[in-house]
Parts: C-alpha cells; sequence; structure tokens
C-alpha cells in the first residue's frame, strides 16, 4: 500500500500548488480518488489503521494539512461528473469512519452541504444510458488479484480502465447504496445539533430521495432498498442525539409532505409508509414527535391542493395518518374540521371532503356506544357542519355537501342505533325537531330547484338515500320539485330525479307519491335520451307491471264464508278489496287512468311489447283482479248492473293483450262482452263530447270516466287485440253483432270508437289477404256511410217538416201528423247525433271513403240558419240547428273536422268557417272542439293556419277554464315543434296565462316560461320586455299611431289596464317572471354622477342660468380632462393587479358607455339624457378601452358585455372607436375563444370599413388568429378575406397577398380549392348557389362583400381574386375546379337554374368564361415546347420518361373531360344563349376557342355532336389566327420603326434594322406564316419610310411627279440632292428622342 499513499500524497501535492493559483481549476483525478477509497476500503477490511496512519503523516511531512483533504474532495463532489461526485461522496464518509481519522477536523457544513448536493446532481443530471452492471471483466479483474500487490495491480488497471472509458460509463443507482449507508453510520458518529443548517439539508435532501429515484429506478427492487435507505437515515436524524426532537419531526414531516400530497406513487407510499410505520413508533417514546404527528394532518390541510383529483389524493393521505393516531387525536382532528368548515372556500370544500372519510373510518361516529351519549358525540357536530354546508354560497361546495351527506346517510343507514339518531338529526324523528335550522326537508327543497345542475344532481342523490329514514309522508313541495326535476333540460339532472322518485315510489305507496310518479317519469318515454327513455321501460316493469302482477298472481277462491256479507256496504266492500291488493296496486290502476298519463302509458306498453319484455303473467294478473272484484261483488248482494272493474283494469288489459294475445282467456272475454252488452248504464251519460277520441288524440285533456261506457270500449279493444286468437265462428257472431250494433245509432260516442275500430281489427286479422280485408272494410264502411245519411235526410225533412206545420198553428192546435212528427222527432235526434259522430270514426278508419252525399248535409248543418253575407247563398233550414239541436252542430262540427284532415281541398274551403265559429260560439264545448282541430290543421295545413294564429289566442282569454287551458297546451307544443314562431302579439298574449284565475293554468305557465321557453328563445323575454309594459297597460304610446275600433278591443282584452291593487299586482308579477329569465347584462341600470351639471342647465335658457350652473360650468373642462385621465389609469391598474376590487367602478363604466342610448335594448336602463359620446367622445372611448381591460380580468364580465361590444362596432361613426374595439374583440378571442365564435362574421365587417387603418389592424389581427387556430375558416370568413387582395390601401393588398401566397396556401392548402365557386357567386352578388333568397339586413350585408357590376373596374378586380386563388392550387385542383366551374356554373346555366337574363346571373356566366379560358387554370401538358418539358423535368427531379408519361396522362384526362363533360354543356349553353340573343355567344365562343386550340387535330372528334358549332369555331380560330398575325407584325413593325428612328446617331442603320429583326424573330419562336406576314409588312414600311424621308415627311407622290423633284431649303436658296440628304440626317440629330427603354 506504500505506492498507493506515495501516489495520494503526491497527487495532493500536486493539487494544492495548483490551488495556490487563483485562476486554476483543476479537480482532483479519479485515479485518486480511487486510490484513496480502495486505501480506505483495505483498512476497513483489515481494522488495521496504519495504512491511514501512514497518509496522514505523509500529509504532514509535506506540509499539507487535513483541510486541504477535504476541500479537495469537497471540490470534487461539486465540480466533478455524477460518478466522481459520487465517488468523492464515498470516499468522503469513507474518511470520517477511519480509525482515528480527526473527525471534527475532516466534518465541515460545507463538505456536508457538498455531499448532499452531490446526492442530488445524482438525480437530476445522470449519465445517458440505462441502469447497468459493472462489466464482467472488472469483476473477473477483481477476482484475480489477492492481498496488497494484487489489490493495488487491479486497482491500476481499473483506473486506467476508467480514463479510457470514461465518457462511456452509465449511472448505476446501486452506487448511492453504499454512499447512504454510510451516511447512516456517519450521523451515528457525528451528532448534528451543532449544525441546525446541515440538519435541515440532509432532511431535505433525504426526503427529496424518493420522489427523484421514480424515473430513474421505476418499479425495480432497487427502488425499493433505497426508500428503506432513505428511512433508516431519517430514523436515526429523529434521535434526540440530533437535537431537539419536535423541531426535527417538524422539518421531516414539513419535508414529506410534498410526496404525501402527490397524487397515487411510489414516493407516497414511502412518506406514508414511514411516518405511519416508523414515526408513530417513536411516538410511544417522545412526546415531541407524537405532537408534532398530530398537528400534520392540520398543516396538510393547508397546503392540500384545490383542484378535484389532487385534492381527493390529499384527503386520503390525510386520513391515512388520523387513522393511526389515538382516539383523542382524532376527535380533536374532528373538532378541527368543523372550525374549518365555517373558514374560508377552500377549507370548507376540504371539511366537506374529509367528514365522510372520518364518519366512515373512525369508530363510534354518533357515540351509540358511549357513555358520554349521542349530544357529545363528534359525528353529531360533523353531520351538522356537513348539513349546513348543504346552504353554502358557492355552488361546488353546496354540490359536493350534498353528495357526501348522501354518502355518510347511506353508510350510517345500516345500523338501527345509529339509523335512529341520524333521524333525528335530519328533522324525521316522533318529535319533529331539527337539528339544523330550516330542516333537511326545507333544505333540499330549495335544493332541488338550484340554479346550478350539479347542485340539483347532489340533492336528488340525497333524497334517494333518505328514503330509508322517511317513516311518514313525503313532503308534497319536495315530491313536486323531484318531479319538476324529471323535465331538467339536462340528461343527468333527469336521470338523477327518476331514480331519486322511483326510489320513493318503491319505498311509499302513499296516494300522493304514486300520482307524482305517474305524472313524472312515464312521459320520459319520449325523452330524447335513449337511455332515459331505457330507464323509464325498466322503472314502470318494475314499479307499475311487476308490482300489479304480484298483487293479482293468485285469483281468490270462491269461499263465501271469507267474504259473504248480506248486510255489508259499499264502503265495506272498498275497505276489503283495498287489503285484498296491497301496495296501493287500485290506486295505481285508477291513477294510470288519468287522462295526462294514459297517453305515457300506451307509449311505454307498445315499447316494452315489440322489445318482448312483457310477461304473460300482467295479463293474468289483470283478469284475476277484475274476476276477484266481480267475486266481491256478487259476494256481497250487490246488482251485478251496477258493478265496474276496478278503474284502470281493464285500460291496462286493453295495453298489453296486443302483445300478449294467448294470455288472455276468451271465455273471460265473452263473459264479460255478454255481461256489459245485456246491462247498460242507468240513465244517459251526460256530456258525449268529453271521452272517446279527444282523450287520445289531444294530451292534456282529462280522463272523466272509468264506468260502463269505458270498460266496454276497453273490452272491445281488448277482443280486437286478441282476435287472431279467436275461434272463426265466434269472431263471425262477434263481428255481425258489432255491425249490427253501429247500425242502430243508439251508442254512447265513446262506443262507437271502439265498435269501429273492434270491427276493423276483426276483419283485417281474419281476411286471407290484405286485399280482402281492404274491401270488407269499404263494403261495411260505406253500409255504415249510407245508413247513416238516411237518417241525417229524414232527420232534416222531419226537423222542416215539424217546424212548417207548427209554425201557422196556434200554440194550442196543430194536425195530427204534426203531432206524430213531433214524438218521434227526439228518437231521429238522438239516431242522428249517433249516425254524425259515427261518420267521424268511419273518416278516420278509411279516409278515401266517398263522402259526397255526406258533406252537403254536414254543411247544411253547420251553416243552417246563418244570416252571414258569406252564407246567404247556401240551402238550409230557416231555424238554426245549433239554436234547436245543440248537440247535433257540435258533432256536426266535429266530424267536418275529420273530413277536413282527410281532404286538403275541403280543409282550405272550410278553415275560415272554423275560424269564424270559434270566435262566434258560446258554447265552450264547441270551442274546446275547434280549437283542437285548428291545433290538427296547423301540423296538417300549417300554412294555411299561420294567418289564422292571432284569432285562436284569443281563446287564451276565453271564459271557459277548460278552453283557455286546452289553448295553452296545444299552442306551447305546436311552438316547441315550430309549427308556430314566435312572431306578431303571440308572445305577449301568451304572458296572461302567468296570472290567469286557474291555478292549473298559471302552474303550466310557469313551467313554460322559467323552463321550455327560457332554453328555447332566451332572448325572447328581454326583446319584448318593454313591449309588454306598454300593451299590458294598453297604451299605444309606443306605436305612434292610434289603433282602429275592433283593434282596440282586441287589446283591452289582452290588457291588464287599470291603478287598482289587483291589476298592478298582475302586471307586475308578469314583469318579474320575465326579468327571471334574463340575463345579468339585462338587468344593470345606475345612475350617472356627472350628470349634475347637464341637469341643472338644461332648464335654462342659453343666456340665464343659476350660479351653480355657471360654476359647474367654469369646472367642467378641468374635470373632464382629469376623468379622461383618471379612466385610462384604471384600465392600467387592472393590467396590473387583475384581482383589484372594481365593484364602484364598473357601474360608473356602464353608465358611460350606455349613457343616452335610444336603442330598444337599454331603454329599460337608467342613464344620462344626453350621451357622453356627444360632449365628451375622448372619455367614451377610452371607457370602452377600459372596460375591454377589465373584461380581459373578469370572465363573468365578459360574458355580458361582449355584445355591447358587438353592437358599438357595428354602430360606432369614430374611426378610432372601432379600431380599439377590434383590438379589444380579437383579445377577447384568445381569451375566451367560445363567447367570440359567434361575432367573428359581423367583426370581419371591419375589413370593408371606411378607415384604412380600421381596415388594416383587422386583417392583421384576424389572420394572426387564423394562424393560432383561436378563428376557423368557417362560413363566409374567407369569401371576406378575398376582398383585402383587391383593396384600395397597397398596404392591405400587399400583406393580403403574402397571407394568401404564403400563410394559407402551408396551413389550408384545400381551402382555395373547396371555396372557387362559392366565391365567384359571393363576388357577383348572386343567390342562385344557395336556391333562396335572403333578409334584407343580410342583403345589405352581401352587397357589402361583392363586386357587382359589369364595369371594367369591377371584372379586373374580380378576375384578380380569382387568379390568386387558381395560383394556390395543385395541378389536380386545377383539374377538378374546371370541372366544377363547368358542372356549377355552365350547366345550372343550361339547366335553367342559373338565370342569364339576371344582371348577376350574367356576371357570374361571364366570370365562368373568364376563369376558364385564363392560362393560370390550365394545366401544362406534353403539346409543350421541349425545352419547356426539359426545364419541368429538371425542376421536379423526374426523367424525361417519366415526365412524358406523366403529360400524357394529363392531357388524355383533360381530353376526356373536354369530350365527357365540358363540351356537351358548351353545346346546350350555346343553343339557350342564341335562342335568347345573348351578348354572352361571344364570350362562349372566345373561351372554347381557348379551350380548343391545343386540340386542333382533334375537333372532329370533340365536337361530333354538333357539327355547326364546329364549322363556327374552326372558322372563328382561323380569322383568330389570321388577325393576331397581323397585329403581331404591326406591332413588331411599329417596334422596329420606333427603335430605328430613335437609335443613335453614330450608330449604323443597318446593324440597328438586324437587332431588332433578330429580337422579334427570337420573339415569334419561328413561326413561318407570322414571319412571312412581318416580313411583307416590313418591307412595306422600310419603302415608304425611305420616301418619306425624302420627302421631309410627306406622302408619297404619284410617279409623274417623282420624275422632277422640288425642294426648297430652309435657307430660300435650292439644295442640291447630296445637300437634300445631309439636311434630312441633321434634321434626324437635332430629333430629340422623348422615349426610353426605361419608361
Amino acid at each position: 500500500m506504500e505506492e498507493v499513499v506515495y501516489r495520494i500524497v503526491s497527487e495532493f501535492e500536486i493539487h494544492h500548488s495548483l490551488l495556490e493559483n487563483p485562476n486554476s481549476s483543476t479537480p482532483i483525478s479519479e485515479s485518486v480518488l480511487l486510490d484513496l477509497q480502495t486505501l480506505l476500503d483495505y483498512t476497513s477490511n483489515t481494522k488495521d489503521p496504519i495504512d491511514i496512519d501512514c497518509l496522514f503523516d505523509e500529509l504532514s511531512s509535506k506540509n499539507l494539512s487535513v483541510s486541504i483533504l477535504v476541500r479537495t474532495i469537497s471540490s470534487a463532489m461539486d465540480s466533478g461528473p455524477t460518478h466522481i461526485g459520487l465517488l468523492a461522496s464515498k470516499v468522503y464518509l469513507s474518511l470520517l469512519l477511519c480509525p482515528n481519522a480527526p473527525v471534527f477536523t475532516l466534518f465541515t457544513p460545507m463538505a456536508f452541504l457538498s455531499l448532499l448536493r452531490s446526492i442530488r446532481r445524482s438525480f437530476k443530471k445522470p449519465n445517458s444510458g440505462t441502469v447497468g452492471h459493472l462489466s464482467s471483466q472488472h469483476r473477473a479483474r477483481r477476482k484475480k488479484g489477492g492481498g496488497r500487490g494484487g489489490q493495488l495491480r487491479n486497482r491500476s488497471q481499473n483506473v486506467q480502465d476508467g480514463e479510457n472509458e470514461s465518457e462511456e460509463r452509465v449511472f448505476d443507482v446501486r452506487v448511492l447504496f453504499s454512499v447512504l449507508e454510510r451516511l447512516e453510520l456517519v450521523l451515528c458518529l457525528i451528532h448534528l445539533d451543532r449544525f441546525p443548517d446541515s440538519l435541515k439539508s440532509l432532511v431535505q435532501a433525504v426526503a427529496e430521495i424518493p420522489v427523484m429515484a421514480i424515473e430513474l429506478c421505476g418499479n425495480s427492487g432497487n427502488y425499493g432498498k433505497l426508500c428503506h435507505l432513505c428511512s433508516r437515515v431519517l430514523s436515526e436524524v429523529l434521535k434526540a442525539e440530533h437535537g431537539d426532537q419536535s423541531i426535527t419531526a417538524a422539518e421531516v414531516l414539513k419535508s414529506l409532505s410534498p410526496s404525501i400530497l402527490f397524487l397515487k406513487s411510489q414516493a407516497r407510499d414511502f412518506a406514508l409508509g414511514f411516518i405511519v410505520n416508523k414515526m408513530m413508533v417513536m411516538t410511544k417514546d417522545s412526546s415531541e414527535i407524537k405532537k408534532a404527528i398530530v398537528n400534520l394532518p392540520k398543516y396538510l390541510v393547508q397546503k392540500a391542493p384545490e383542484r378535484s383529483e389532487p385534492r381527493a389524493s390529499a384527503v386520503e393521505s390525510i386520513m391515512e395518518i388520523v387513522k393511526v393516531m389515538e382516539f383523542g387525536d382524532q376527535v380533536g382532528f374532528a373538532e378541527y374540521v368543523v372550525k374549518m368548515s365555517q373558514g374560508k372556500a377552500q377549507l370548507r370544500l376540504l371539511a366537506v371532503d374529509l367528514v365522510p372519510m372520518l364518519i366512515m373510518s373512525l369508530r363510534d361516529p354518533l357515540g351509540v356506544n358511549t357513555e358520554s351519549g349521542v349530544e357529545n358525540s363528534w359525528g353529531l357536530r360533523c353531520l351538522e357542519a356537513l348539513i349546513r354546508r348543504c346552504s353554502d354560497v358557492i355552488a361546488g361546495i353546496r354540490a359536493r355537501a350534498l353528495t357526501t351527506l348522501a354518502q355518510c346517510v347511506g353508510f350510517l343507514s345500516d345500523d338501527d342505533r345509529s339509523q335512529t339518531v341520524l333521524k333525528e338529526v335530519m328533522g324525521f324523528g316522533n318529535e319533529g325537531t331539527n337539528s339544523v335550522e330550516g330542516g333537511i326537508t326545507d333544505i333540499l327543497r330549495q335544493r332541488c330547484m338550484d340554479e346550478k345542475a350539479a347542485v340539483r344532481k347532489a340533492a336528488l342523490l340525497l333524497v334517494s338515500k333518505l328514503m330509508a329514514l322517511l317513516g311518514g309522508a313525503l313532503d308534497g313541495v319536495l315530491l313536486a320539485a323531484m318531479g319538476m326535476a324529471c323535465s331538467d333540460p339536462l340528461v343527468s339532472i333527469r336521470k338523477a330525479a327518476v331514480s331519486a322518485l322511483s326510489e320513493a315510489f318503491r319505498t311509499f305507496s302513499y296516494d300522493n307519491v304514486t300520482k307524482e310518479w305517474l305524472h313524472s317519469v312515464p312521459r320520459l318515454i319520449s325523452d330524447n335520451e335513449s337511455s332515459i327513455q331505457e330507464e323509464c321501460e325498466t322503472m314502470f316493469l318494475e314499479l307499475v307491471l311487476d308490482r300489479v302482477s304480484r298483487a293479482g298472481s293468485t285469483y281468490v277462491p270462491h269461499e263465501e264464508s271469507v267474504f259473504s256479507d248480506p248486510n255489508g256496504k259499499l264502503k265495506d266492500l272498498e275497505s276489503k278489496i283495498d287489503l285484498l291488493y296491497p301496495e296501493g296496486v287500485l290506486g295505481l290502476l285508477k291513477e294510470i287512468c288519468d287522462g295526462e298519463v294514459t297517453p305515457w302509458v300506451k307509449k311505454i306498453c307498445t315499447s316494452l311489447g315489440k322489445k318482448k319484455r312483457l310477461k304473460a303473467k300482467i295479463a293474468t294478473a289483470l283478469q284475476n283482479i277484475i274476476r276477484t272484484s266481480e267475486f266481491l261483488w256478487l259476494s256481497h248482494s250487490m246488482p251485478i248492473e251496477k258493478w265496474t272493474a276496478p278503474p284502470g283494469a281493464w285500460f291496462l288489459l286493453s295495453e298489453v293483450s296486443a302483445f300478449l294475445s294467448k294470455a288472455v282467456d276468451w271465455e273471460f272475454l265473452h263473459h264479460h262482452w255478454q255481461l256489459l252488452d245485456k246491462y247498460g248504464p242507468e240513465g244517459e251519460l251526460k256530456s258525449p263530447l268529453q271521452n272517446g277520441d279527444l282523450d287520445e288524440e289531444v294530451m292534456g285533456i282529462e280522463s272523466h270516466s272509468v264506468a260502463w261506457a269505458g270498460d266496454r270500449v276497453f273490452l272491445l279493444q281488448t277482443i280486437s287485440n286478441v282476435s287472431v286468437e279467436l275461434p272463426p265462428e265466434p269472431a263471425a257472431d262477434l263481428a255481425h253483432n258489432l255491425l249490427k250494433r253501429i247500425e242502430e245509432f243508439d251508442m254512447h260516442a265513446t262506443e262507437v270508437n271502439a265498435h269501429v275500430r273492434a270491427l276493423r281489427t276483426l276483419c283485417k286479422r281474419k281476411a286471407l289477404n290484405p286485399e280482402e280485408a281492404n274491401s270488407l272494410v269499404m263494403k261495411w264502411v260505406g253500409q255504415l256511410l249510407s245508413k247513416a245519411t238516411g237518417i241525417l235526410e229524414m232527420y232534416m225533412s222531419k226537423d222542416t217538416e215539424a217546424y212548417k206545420d207548427s209554425s201557422v198553428l196556434t200554440p194550442l192546435s196543430g194536425t195530427r201528423k204534426a203531432k206524430k212528427a213531433a214524438i218521434k222527432l227526439p228518437t231521429l235526434v238522438s239516431q242522428a247525433i249517433t249516425a254524425v259522430y259515427t261518420i267521424g270514426s268511419l273518416v278516420i278508419v278509411s279516409p278515401s271513403a266517398d263522402l259526397k252525399t255526406i258533406i252537403p248535409v254536414l254543411h247544411t248543418i253547420i251553416t243552417s240558419g246563418s244570416s252571414d253575407l258569406e252564407f246567404s247563398n247556401l240551402l238550409g233550414p230557416a231555424v238554426s240547428v245549433k239554436q234547436r239541436v245543440p248537440s247535433l252542430y257540435i258533432q256536426a262540427w266535429l266530424t267536418m273536422g275529420k273530413i277536413c284532415l282527410a281532404d286538403g281541398k275541403l280543409a282550405k274551403r272550410y278553415i275560415p268557417l272554423f275560424v269564424q265559429e270559434l270566435e262566434k260560439s258560446d258554447c265552450a264545448a264547441l270551442r274546446n272542439n275547434i280549437v283542437v282541430m285548428m291545433a290538427d290543421f296547423c301540423v296538417r295545413y300549417t300554412a294555411l293556419i299561420d294567418c289564422y294564429i292571432s284569432k285562436i289566442t284569443k281563446c287564451l282569454r276565453d271564459p271557459c277554464e277548460l278552453v283557455r287551458r286546452q289553448t295553452f297546451i296545444l299552442l306551447s307544443r305546436l311552438l316547441q315543434r315550430d309549427y308556430v314562431k314566435w312572431r306578431g302579439v303571440l308572445f305577449l298574449r301568451f304572458l296572461l296565462s302567468l296570472v290567469d284565475e286557474s291555478e292549473k293554468i298559471r302552474q303550466l305557465a310557469d313551467f313554460f316560461f322559467g323552463n321550455i321557453l327560457k332554453a328555447k328563445a332566451p332572448l325572447l323575454a328581454y326583446n319584448s320586455f318593454v313591449e309588454a309594459i306598454f300593451v299590458l297597460n294598453d297604451c299605444n304610446a309606443h306605436t305612434g299611431h292610434s289603433n282602429t275600433q275592433s283593434l282596440r278591443t282586441e287589446n283591452q282584452l289582452f290588457s291588464l289596464r287599470g291603478n287598482d291593487e289587483m291589476s298592478r299586482s298582475k302586471r307586475m308579477h308578469i314583469y318579474v317572471s320575465l326579468l327571471k329569465q334574463m340575463a345579468p347584462e339585462h338587468l344593470l341600470a345606475t345612475f350617472a354622477k356627472d350628470t349634475e351639471a347637464y341637469k341643472d342647465s338644461s332648464v335654462l335658457t342659453p343666456l340665464s342660468g343659476t350660479r351653480k350652473a355657471k360654476k359647474a360650468a367654469i369646472k367642467l373642462p378641468t374635470l373632464v380632462s382629469q376623468a379622461i385621465t383618471a379612466v385610462y389609469t384604471i384600465g392600467s391598474l387592472v393590467i396590473v393587479s387583475p384581482s383589484a376590487d372594481l365593484k364602484t367602478i364598473i357601474p360608473v363604466l356602464h353608465t358611460i358607455i350606455t349613457s343616452g342610448s335610444s336603442d330598444l335594448e337599454f331603454s329599460n336602463l337608467l342613464g344620462p339624457a344626453v350621451s357622453v359620446k356627444q360632449r365628451v367622445p375622448s372619455l367614451y372611448i377610452q371607457a370602452w378601452l377600459t372596460m375591454g381591460k377589465i373584461c380581459l380580468a373578469d370572465g363573468k364580465l365578459a360574458k355580458r358585455y361582449i355584445p355591447l361590444f358587438v353592437q358599438e362596432l357595428e354602430k360606432s361613426d369614430c374611426a378610432a372607436l372601432r379600431n380599439n374595439i377590434v383590438v379589444m374583440m380579437a383579445d377577447f378571442c384568445v381569451r375566451y375563444t367560445a363567447l367570440i365564435d359567434c361575432y367573428i362574421s359581423k367583426i370581419t365587417k371591419c375589413l370593408r370599413d371606411p378607415c384604412e387603418l380600421v381596415r388594416r389592424q383587422t386583417f392583421i389581427l384576424l389572420s394572426r388568429l387564423l394562424q393560432r387556430d383561436y378563428v376557423k375558416w368557417r362560413g363566409v370568413l374567407f369569401l371576406r378575406f378575398l376582398l383585402s387582395l383587391v383593396d384600395e390601401s397597397e398596404k392591405i393588398r400587399q400583406l393580403a397577398d403574402f397571407f394568401f401566397g404564403n400563410i394559407l396556401k402551408a396551413k389550408a392548402p384545400l381551402l382555395a380549392y373547396n371555396s372557387f365557386v362559392e366565391a365567384i357567386f359571393v363576388l357577383n352578388d348572386c343567390n342562385a348557389h344557395t336556391g333562396h333568397s335572403n333578409t334584407q339586413s343580410l342583403r345589405t350585408e352581401n352587397q357589402l362583400f361583392s363586386l357587382r357590376g359589369n364595369d371594367e373596374m369591377s371584372r379586373s378586380k374580380r378576375m384578380h381574386i380569382y387568379v390568386s386563388l387558381l395560383k394556390q392550387m395543385a395541378p389536380e385542383h386545377l383539374l377538378a375546379t374546371f370541372a366544377k366551374v363547368c358542372a356549377e356554373i355552365l350547366a345550372s346555366a343550361s339547366d335553367g337554374a342559373l338565370s342569364i337574363e339576371d344582371t348577376t346571373g350574367k356576371s357570374v356566366l361571364q366570370d365562368a368564361f373568364q376563369i376558364l379560358s385564363c392560362k393560370e387554370i390550365r394545366i401544362p401538358s406534353n403539346r409543350g415546347s421541349s425545352s419547356e418539358s426539359a426545364g419541368m423535368d429538371e425542376e421536379s427531379g423526374e426523367s424525361g420518361e417519366a415526365s412524358a408519361a406523366r403529360g400524357r396522362i394529363i392531357t388524355q384526362a383533360v381530353k376526356k373531360g373536354l369530350i365527357q363533360n365540358t363540351i356537351p354543356i358548351f353545346i346546350e349553353l350555346k343553343r339557350l344563349l342564341e335562342s335568347k340573343n345573348s351578348p354572352l355567344t361571344g364570350s362562349l365562343m372566345e373561351c372554347l376557342r381557348v379551350l380548343l386550340k391545343d386540340y386542333k387535330n382533334e375537333i372532329d372528334d370533340i365536337l361530333v355532336a354538333d357539327k355547326q358549332l364546329q364549322k363556327e369555331l374552326i372558322y372563328d380560330m382561323q380569322k383568330y389566327d389570321s388577325m393576331k398575325m397581323k397585329s403581331t407584325a404591326a406591332e413588331a413593325v411599329a417596334t422596329m420603326q420606333r427603335s430605328d428612328t430613335y437609335r443613335s446617331p453614330g450608330e449604323p442603320k443597318a446593324v440597328s434594322g438586324r437587332n431588332s429583326q433578330n429580337k422579334f424573330t427570337e420573339k415569334l419562336h419561328g413561326s413561318s406564316k407570322v414571319a412571312s406576314a412581318m416580313a411583307d409588312a416590313v418591307a412595306e414600311a422600310t419603302a415608304r419610310s425611305v420616301l418619306r424621308e425624302v420627302n421631309l415627311g410627306a406622302s408619297t407622290p404619284p410617279l409623274c411627279a417623282m420624275s422632277v423633284p422640288k425642294l426648297k431649303p430652309t435657307t430660300g436658296r435650292t439644295l442640291s440632292q447630296g445637300d437634300q440628304a445631309a439636311a434630312v440626317l441633321e434634321s434626324l440629330r437635332r430629333r430629340q428622342s422623348f422615349e426610353s427603354d426605361e419608361e
């Protein structure tokens, strides 16, 4: 080992010399650390300190102190790589543990902190790679050496290996094991009570190790060992030798708290395990540690996170600690939780979560097993606190408290003694006292109607749990609240309400519970949510059908001794039957017959039957109930003709028998048919119109009778349902009997329908095929119609004779014939009424029946005796049937309505008569029937009824309550189904139902306005509020004109005018109901403080004023300036501190921005009489800006004010304000994206703002929002952006070009292609593609974003936009766009869908021709030059063959498209344009010429369908080529001439001419025809130019004059020929050129 010591000392000596140089930072080498570790390990293993003593002696001999050794190792721990740092840490700890080591010299706080930092760094910055093991070679080397020399050689070899492979090492977490083991031994040696900072750092570092090691170790066994070592270190730290245990324990727990509050993880398990398993054991010997642990849950409560999932994990962790505490400490924490429930919101929420955990985790929460009693139990106080939180001001806490209280109730209800205490706490005890103010029942009433959905759902859950505790009847208000919750808009609430109400119905069989359940749950069979429909079916099957099945499962034996009681009374009989069928079965069946329940029961039974969920036992049970009722009746010696089955039994049997036909006994049906057919009802049933199909056709009409007629009807329905199972002979006999009974026309109206339907069913089910069935039905229908017509005609004739005979006689005299007719007339009247009703039933059964002879008779009845001019030409009795036989008159109207439903033409003629009768009739039954018929007409013939809605609404003020309720129900359903719209006075007339005299109508109206209307039309109350005030007071000031007498009378009918207390209270009730539906922003109203000066001066003349007003006028400018600055300052402060209190500022700002508004929207707001906008515009603008900043900090406020910002943006005439609002709306879009999304179309209007700054600002902001996906390319956004490409401003056009050409092309490459055709229509303001006309406002908006017109400017702008879009498309999209333009525009024009006579249609068609002709839409093919193809190949990187093949494919596709799709459209369109002499024919031909110029050789094939077009097109193409060649040659000659004329004097003419000619020759690409034409033109032009120069610009003289030229010089002398040429050249030199290439 001497060699090792020598190397170590030498290295330290070198390192010491380097340390003396302040600029040196060389750390100690890894080899030295390995040598030092080898030395220390050897000393530790051999227990011989001689080698380490030798080291210290060598250091002293070299004048190296031990502190240098510590600093060097500390430097390696701090600055070295991870493995060197850990090696240095291991060396340092081994050095401290070495025998005879100077511990107090070696241990320093700084070195200890370096040690801890090294451990931390090993987790934060591990070397790349995975956790590995030492290499096998390394282990082999370690095994070979022995003794000192062998170990030294191995170590030397390891050093060399480490130096060569230092970069490839991976971090091994097991290295930490030895470090932590040595750290634990060091703590036993060195006490840290003198080093509190080192102790604190140690605790923090060790507590963080399990958290940091999760990713490094994962789930391996190494992590478990690492946590075990950390636990041992922390346990060692907690010993008393290291200082005050209370402080140390608090520090340990504080450091472990973040891990405890983690979501479920291994670090959380370690922290909880250490506290529960280690520290709790230490509490037996240390009260200080116990005290710290007792306070830990309270500390964790303060640090618990707010989010739900982490909070739930924190609650679990807290409870893990509380569970291991002593009982007294647990009670103390429970008391602390109770106090928490009265603290801040976060603490209250946490307390609500902790209470159920405490009650369900700790023993005896209610103290039922303790001597102290229930009153002093901690659980009781927790429950009381939880109940109080059910009324918390924060909705989230209320909901959570109700949910947790339901958990507690469910837990405590299992124990009988706890259940008794729980009843007392909830207020359900015998004494009826409530431990909590208000009682749980009152709380549940309020919470079931809470404004927050989560609260309502939790309240319903609690109600379900409380059912077991309710000993008495349920609270009626609570039941009604649960019933209303079944109609909640939210699906989850409806499900919870069904569950709660069904639990109540399952637990109690009280009449009020049964009634509420049947009126609330079965109607959900029509719910939009399928899961709720299934739940409704399941509940009905379980709670109704199964209950009836259990009750009627056995038939009572015929033992007279059991029930025989000859002297018994009817009341005794009813009580016996009730005792016989428990669970309120008879009451349940009776309630099913209610008119509001019946339709839903029918739907449920039908649905269950189709799904085959009905069981035969329900049919058997119902038969047993009917048999038992009959038996008991007879056993009491009651007359059988007075017996009726239990109400609802026959009805339910008739519904289920349709699917359980085999379960119904024919003998049973036959017996009761004979019984009911033999004995009729005593006396005449009063109202034949109140039963029957009104109950079936109209939901909401109450069922009035379940007596004899009703039983007979349902029995007939049952028979028709099981008719398939009937034997042939009984079926034929039954059909014959039914027909015979109908022909007698002496039945009750309710029976008529049943007989007709049963007869039809028998015919259809017993017929061999449908044709035979239809013929049978038509046969007996015709037979019955004929007989009914005969009875009506007989009645009419007898009635006329009786009237004529009696009219000419005195009252005391008359002929025998008249007397005889008078005797028979009542019988005929009864038969006539039944016959009319039977006709209506037959029309429903067979709508195609022949009614030609019946309609005139009915017309005569309903118009008889009419004195109106409208009916003066109709024949009828002189005296109205309405006066003599009202029942026949009513029945005739009802039957006529059924006929009109089957015949649309007849309905068109008679609907005005129905409306007239509705207005004039004094019979409530007739008005009610007509209202029902008008509702049916509205569904069948909506357009015909729309104009009569205002007259139908008059029935809302009908004297009869039934008519008013019927009208309200029917109109509300029509409104919900959108058959009727909220137009005109409809909404205002509906308002009076809120204060109707009938309680039922008021309840219906409250539900309709508070739930249905609020969800369907939330702004209706707000928009109509002011008008409602005028209408209810019968004031016409808002309309500005007086009404006619009839309209005035109608308005008074729907007003509540008067200053009496009753009228005022009714009007106020309506106002309050409307205000409750409004959003908060519509309710805000304040007075302005800065209007005092205006108020004082507004009543004075301009030249006068009070001293106060003059003084205010002097101070006002200063105040205005300060106010503007103050408002801006408020905005700056909001940005700095968004949570500042602005309660007093927001009303003032609202007053400023809404002051003086004349809009109806603000007519109900109080504010200054004159707008601040007019007086102080700067303050007005600044107020909007500040309000925007406030809204950015407050989401609720933003939701209220964003509509105002949008409205001001549309109406403001100040460009600065519009610009500011656009910026604010962009910020709102980032912060509140969902709120702004619906206003994007309004913001885009600023792209056409008059101010350039606003347009540019809008474009930039919207483009940024689009790039960041805050705004989507939906609706008209893209089309409106297009106009920026042709904006007046050059800057905006540049921005648009860059946006469309770069950003949009990369982000949405298909957008231009998908919107191209629509853009053509929109830019031309053409609606042909939408198929409908727009409203005036939408038309104005569309014109703003269009470029309609055929002027050159508009066409060029549109073409620029089209070209810009085409440049963005890929070749395949260009081809598809070409096809779309042809198919959607040209084809539409040829089909007539696009009018070519309309201006916009012409523009669209002309644009289409220009687009198809432009070069941008044409795809390059292989018909191009070879140089172009080569260039394309080189650019795309394709080979020549691939490019050629691709070109051929494109050419073939284009040619195929032309032949198959495009050319036929062009041919058809050309014929259409020629037939109308349209000027667009030329455009079409030019377009077609351009399209086919590359296919000259294939024109014969392409235009094979139209030879004339082929000839015309060839001629046009040749003519065009000729004209183009001439124009090209002319242009070339003119250019050459201009170039020759203005060349420099020194350049030879020949050279210049050749250059120009060469240049144009290259330009013309060697075309022979063009070159020939050009040569002729050049020669001609040259000759003329030479002659012009010779003659000084004069025209060419005739040949006779050319031989004797006469030239005169400017000096007056005659020049020679040479002098003349020189003069010409000189003039050319002096001539200045004003054209240049640059210009």
